[in-house]
């Protein structure tokens, strides 16, 4: 404690606040205090707020004359109150986003519910529509399975476009050919199979049918033509006509679109013993014959494009 005092009887004040209190107390003289800041004692005598009025003046102002041990107090107050109210706050916010929270969770358990109701009520509709729908033979499973299968066989579909213009383009070669069937279908087999059994004999003896080393993977669906043709304006040169269907299938084996081609039946069955040398002389049986083939070309699997 400090007491601004001029008289001499403060120090006897100061020692009985020490006795009684425990306090530390000290006295500051005003006269000389009053002579540092040019005051004349006294003024201060009798006007004791003078000095304060002073201090303020020049820009001092006293706002605490405790020794710093006691002021430490002051602080932890401080420090302890501005927790307190950090702490309210916090609670404040936590309490108001809680109740936020809690709101929207009543919310979405409230949709839920009436979602829950909704469709039970549209099951019970269904149930009661359902009643008269016809009975059916296939289980519903089953109808699903069909329908999924259905959806593969479109995306895995392929088309006869490729098979298409690699026939054509080699039969555009050959003006004196004509292509009466065009067969297509997708096999895995090694020795597919026409379903038409209308044409010819088939020649197994032909040097051009002789097929090439083909080995088909089982796990993939390969594309297989049937081309059924005839010789143009066919005057009974079947030595022309062979070589004709031979140029063909040479050009077909040439693409390389193409895994193999056998030659099925040709216009005409060479034996080892036959000799043909020009045309027939029968004008009548020359216009009567056809020069009939027919072959079986096989396409390589067709890469897709990434």
């Amino acid at each position: 404690m400090l007491i601004p005092s001029y008289q001499e009887n403060s120090l006897t004040l100061c020692r009985d606040i020490e006795h009684a209190h425990g306090l530390i107390c000290n006295t500051i003289d005003l006269v000389k205090l009053a002579r540092g800041f040019k005051l004349d004692p006294v003024l201060l005598c009798d006007n004791p707020d003078l000095l304060h009025m002073q201090l303020v003046a020049s820009g001092t102002v006293p706002d605490n004359l405790a020794p710093g041990e006691l002021g430490k107090h002051h602080q932890l107050k401080v420090i302890r109150q501005s927790i307190n109210a950090a702490s309210a706050i916090v609670l404040l916010v936590g309490l108001a986003l809680s109740a936020v929270f809690f709101k929207h969770g009543y919310d979405n358990r409230t949709h839920t519910e009436q979602a829950a109701l909704a469709t039970v009520h549209q099951q019970q509709l269904y149930e009661e529509v359902a009643k008269d729908f016809p009975v059916t033979p296939v289980p519903a499973n089953d109808l699903q399975v069909v329908a999924d299968m259905e959806a593969a066989i479109l995306q895995n579909a392929s088309l006869p476009g490729r098979t298409m213009q690699v026939i054509s383009k080699a039969v555009s070669a050959s003006p004196e050919i004509d292509v009466n069937r065009l067969a297509w279908v997708l096999s895995n087999e090694s020795d597919p199979k026409d379903g038409d059994i209308s044409g010819g004999p088939v020649v197994t003896n032909v040097a051009s049918s002789k097929p090439t080393a083909f080995v088909p993977d089982p796990n993939f669906l390969y594309e297989v033509a049937f081309v059924n043709g005839e010789i143009r304006r066919f005057t009974g040169d079947y030595r022309a006509a062979l070589e004709s269907v031979n140029r063909l299938v040479e050009r077909l084996k040439a693409d390389a679109a193409v895994a193999q081609v056998v030659v099925l039946q040709a216009p005409v069955n060479v034996s080892s013993y036959s000799n043909l040398q020009g045309s027939t002389t029968d004008e009548r049986t020359a216009q009567e014959t056809q020069a009939l083939f027919k072959l079986r070309v096989i396409f390589k699997r067709e890469e897709p494009v990434t």
